[in-house]
């Protein structure tokens, strides 16, 4: 999962800007130990949190959303305490402006061609699936 929304990130990446031209505001989507370092800062808030309020976060992977949009969205309608309707699972429908760069899949639906598209992208995200810590991803051990 980790994986796969990286290199959902590379492709969308903008055009990279020289060093002080803005200052260094572009540096952080160029480096992927930095953002390995950021997943694993993520994944311990996130552990923290849960060991905290576990009857409060809901986690559905990736894979679980688009292998079965509905079932999901049914689960986090549940978990919010809403009634769950059609449109949950077809975002597509929301006419509703997207402001970010991933403005054009949010529009197409949702789908399950990003599962495991991260091994195209293997030797680039490599400094990337490296800084990870893999006690805090066990799903990477099983893959790799």
């Amino acid at each position: 999962m980790i994986r796969s929304n990286q290199a959902g990130q590379a492709k969308n990446r903008p055009p990279r800007r020289e060093e002080g031209e803005n200052g260094n505001l572009q540096r952080f989507p160029f480096d992927l130990e930095a953002m390995a370092q950021i997943a694993n800062m993520h994944q311990k808030y996130m552990a923290h949190w849960q060991a905290l309020f576990p009857d409060r976060i809901l986690t559905i992977g990736y894979e679980d959303i688009v292998a079965d949009v509905e079932a999901a969205s049914r689960k986090l309608a549940d978990f919010c305490g809403v009634g769950w309707v059609k449109d949950m699972a077809h975002p597509e429908r929301n006419t509703s402006a997207v402001r970010t760069a991933s403005v054009g899949q949010v529009r197409e639906g949702v789908h399950r061609r990003s599962v495991g598209g991260w091994e195209r992208l293997k030797d680039q995200l490599q400094p990337f699936s490296d800084g990870l810590d893999k006690g805090l991803w066990p799903d990477l051990q099983a893959r790799d």
